[in-house]
């Protein structure tokens, strides 16, 4: 493998402005456009020994045929980001390479990953290389604002007969001290994501002067159902994602109280679940429907009573939950007096086998990572992977990158980038991946 040709490449993926817009699929059209010409130019192995379709909105599909085999691959990513927000350091359009570390928009989530695909393949292709079986590379472009281009492609595939035996899509990946008493570091490896809903609670109330006010504003009912929801929160539940990745790793945990906490959880289940609760953040959000209130709107003046009053809600829905129980529950905690409207949901994803396909991917993890333990957990964010859950049982999370927390908390903020060596180990894993497919 060439490994500076895909510093080069992503590093020129990078002064594209492909920022998705939600409500305005014409944004940034131009820098799309050329975005896919760059695709072309860049990448003339892949386009020669592929079908390549431009699908709904920004959806990208290349077919490349393998030898005959009867286990379709598809590895996915998304080649749109979120604005760039926040003050820089370096441009975060300019694709910066100082100190050895590329910086940027996009370098993490998740331009990283598509052009690790596809320089893997680029060059494997170059030197003759044929898969065992049909791989197909699907790339969106409107991921971030949860668009259509996903679902098209799914539909295509759908139509044309084809059940994936694997798709592998940006998800969890190597982290450090993950579980108190393991010392290795961990591959995470998404096998469900939890759904996402934003629901709308309403109040009305007749608009006047503030000097006169009713006994309960608009803002004041809208007030006191946000206060109802948060004090009631889901109950907790430990689905077998979460299952298995506290059993396996309490079992690698060298501190022998965890052990034999998280070992027994047919028995320390209640315990675990108050820990869970205690410990709040990620650990929490795994055993329930999550609920974050994050916009609020009433009147414009502040002398003025608003006609109406209201608070929008994120909702991450945890297996077992549906979209219409969550608004079922949120309008019954709310009150009669509130009307909740639902402004966008999906449900969570099915669970994907964890059988040989997922044994492969984990395989090829452990290759790329020596002596890192590999885990299946939930992914709490939500991806385009979901949408294959319609025709693959085998739909896995992961992206090949050691993320610290410190990086991790770049992504979606201001500063993003990335390490070269990550990039080169990037581009390896891909290249292992689909040499095995």
């Amino acid at each position: 493998m060439d490994y500076s040709r895909a510093v080069e490449s992503l590093a020129k993926m990078i002064t594209f402005k492909t920022v998705s817009v939600r409500n305005n699929p014409e944004a940034n059209k131009t820098e799309f456009a050329a975005f896919r010409n760059y695709l072309r130019q860049r990448y003339p192995n892949v386009f020669a020994h592929s079908t390549y379709e431009e699908i709904g909105n920004s959806g990208l599909l290349f077919t490349i045929k393998g030898g005959g085999g009867s286990a379709p691959s598809v590895l996915m990513a998304h080649y749109d980001v979120v604005e760039e927000g926040g003050t820089w350091q370096k441009p975060p359009f300019d694709g910066v390479i100082k100190d050895d570390v590329l910086w940027g928009r996009g370098t993490l989530d998740t331009k990283v990953t598509l052009c690790g695909i596809l320089e893997a393949a680029e060059q494997l292709l170059g030197q003759g290389f044929t898969p065992k079986s049909d791989l197909y590379l699907a790339f969106s472009g409107d991921e971030e604002i949860m668009g259509p281009s996903a679902p098209a492609i799914v539909d295509v595939l759908e139509q044309r007969g084809i059940r994936p035996s694997l798709v592998v899509d940006e998800g969890g990946a190597i982290v450090s001290n993950m579980f108190p008493g393991v010392k290795q570091q961990c591959a995470v490896i998404g096998i469900a994501e939890k759904g996402s809903a934003d629901f709308m609670l309403t109040a009305t109330s007749k608009s006047g002067h503030a000097s006169a006010p009713p006994k309960v504003t608009a803002v004041g009912a809208v007030a006191k159902a946000v206060c109802r929801v948060e004090a009631h929160p889901f109950k907790q539940r430990l689905i077998p994602p979460v299952r298995s990745m506290l059993s396996y790793l309490g079992s690698r945990s060298e501190n022998g109280a965890v052990r034999l906490l998280f070992t027994n959880l047919w028995l320390t289940a209640p315990l675990v679940k108050l820990i869970c609760r205690i410990s709040g953040g990620e650990l929490a959000a795994m055993t329930r429907t999550t609920c974050a209130f994050t916009m609020a709107s009433g009147s414009k003046q502040a002398n003025v009573l608003p006609k109406t009053a209201s608070a929008t809600a994120n909702f991450r829905i945890l297996q077992g939950d549906t979209v219409e129980s969550t608004i079922r529950r949120i309008q019954k905690l709310a009150g009669e007096e509130i009307t909740v409207t639902k402004v966008y949901a999906s449900e969570p994803s099915k669970i994907s086998l964890m059988d040989s396909r997922y044994d492969l991917l984990a395989e090829t993890i452990r290759e790329s990572w020596p002596d890192t333990l590999v885990t299946p957990y939930l992914m709490m964010a939500c991806s385009d992977s979901r949408h294959f859950c319609r025709i693959s049982d085998h739909v896995y999370r992961f992206t090949p990158l050691h993320l610290s927390k410190e990086a991790r908390g770049l992504i979606h903020s201001e500063n993003e980038r990335i390490s070269i060596t990550m990039i080169d180990e990037c581009e390896a894993f891909y290249s292992r991946l689909i040499q095995r497919l």
